[in-house]
């Protein structure tokens, strides 16, 4: 998988020698090739002097490859578009990790970043969380305003970056216009028509952003026990009931986790007409 020299015409500004390299990868994603580094120094100030790098062994499983090349280009889209919704990215190629003998021909460094949904619900007034939800959704509205679905999104997907909402990892991320069969998403987030083999789409991203909003509100996580079981919780037992100091989100809610596709509210532009007509 050797990228063209477009993509990787972002330039890098980073003194790798200078970083203490520390591994994140789970076993699991070390097993498909994959690697994650977060990236400091011993007089470390802030999170400004804090990275991440995130590669991909050309040895590894080829749908990893393959997610980590569709997660290049998408970066290379948005960052030709000048999205302010992605984190400043650098592509480098060629990259050797210090005190090692592992090399990437190409490696993603990014800042590090704060989770958007960290903060708790209740700590707010009405009026910031109804600004949380609509700052979430806009991101999602100028994704697509792009061109792209992010087609696996998770609330870790979601990072606060000085004053800005921020979207990362895109590997799963495909062009608006693209009708492909590959189900490579997390089933804590599917939609109901996903488990049935259907394409993925702007109305499964909103589902998706729907089990985010839901288990924010809620602070409670859904549970299954394996793949079946998330599909009959989305597919029939889901059910959608929220804190009484977040009944006004309810219809906003019910409009996003529709368990039927056609019944769901049809892009990001409506949930948006929602929070300003249907909620006080």
């Amino acid at each position: 998988m050797r990228l063209s020299q477009q993509l990787l015409n972002i330039s890098n500004n980073l003194a790798l020698e200078q970083y203490h390299f520390e591994s994140k990868a789970k076993p699991r994603s070390l097993s498909y090739g994959r690697h994650l580094y977060r990236l400091n120094t011993p007089d470390i100030a802030q999170n400004e002097d804090v990275y991440w790098l995130k590669a991909q062994q050309q040895t590894g499983a080829v749908f990893a490859q393959q997610g980590f090349e569709q997660e290049l280009k998408c970066y290379q889209s948005l960052h030709q578009q000048q999205a302010d919704f992605i984190l400043p990215v650098q592509i480098l190629s060629d990259v050797c990790i210090p005190q090692t003998d592992i090399h990437f021909e190409t490696a993603l460094i990014l800042p590090e970043a704060s989770e958007f949904f960290a903060v708790d619900p209740h700590s707010l007034h009405p009026e910031q969380v109804k600004h949380q939800l609509w700052q979430a959704i806009t991101v999602m509205e100028q994704l697509n305003q792009c061109g792209w679905i992010h087609g696996d999104l998770k609330s870790t997907h979601f990072m606060q970056y000085q004053q800005r909402v921020c979207l990362i990892d895109f590997e799963q991320a495909q062009p608006l216009q693209q009708h492909g069969q590959i189900l490579n998403a997390t089933p804590r987030y599917m939609a109901p028509e996903l488990f049935h083999a259907q394409a993925k789409s702007i109305q499964s991203d909103i589902y998706a952003l729907g089990i985010i909003f839901y288990e924010w509100l809620t602070c409670q996580r859904l549970v299954a026990t394996d793949y079946e079981d998330w599909a009959y919780l989305h597919c029939q037992r889901l059910k959608i009931e929220l804190p009484l100091n977040f009944v006004r989100f309810l219809p906003l809610l019910k409009g996003m986790l529709a368990k039927q596709k056609e019944q769901r509210m049809h892009d990001f532009s409506q949930l948006k007409m929602c929070l300003m007509t249907e909620i006080e």
